[in-house]
């Protein structure tokens, strides 16, 4: 149900960061316009940590790790 409504939101020009909502209803969530700045910037992120998730190196060699950041947006 948590990724449903992730889609819903996002279907109204919406983004949460972690991008799936979490189960539990005591952790933070971040909604923010996909068409802002920072909407498009958490856009890109999210990209950056499937392709490094699937051992892609968008940056090269030069890719950094943030374990905790690449949770959230994955």
């Amino acid at each position: 149900m948590c990724e449903q409504i992730s889609k819903a939101l996002e279907g109204h020009g919406l983004v949460t960061v972690p991008r799936t909502l979490p189960t539990s209803e005591a952790e933070w969530v971040y909604v923010v316009a996909k068409d802002s700045p920072l909407g498009e910037a958490v856009t890109v992120a999210s990209f950056v940590a499937r392709l490094t998730k699937i051992g892609l190196a968008p940056f090269g060699e030069k890719t950094p790790t943030f374990p905790d950041l690449a949770e959230k947006f994955a």
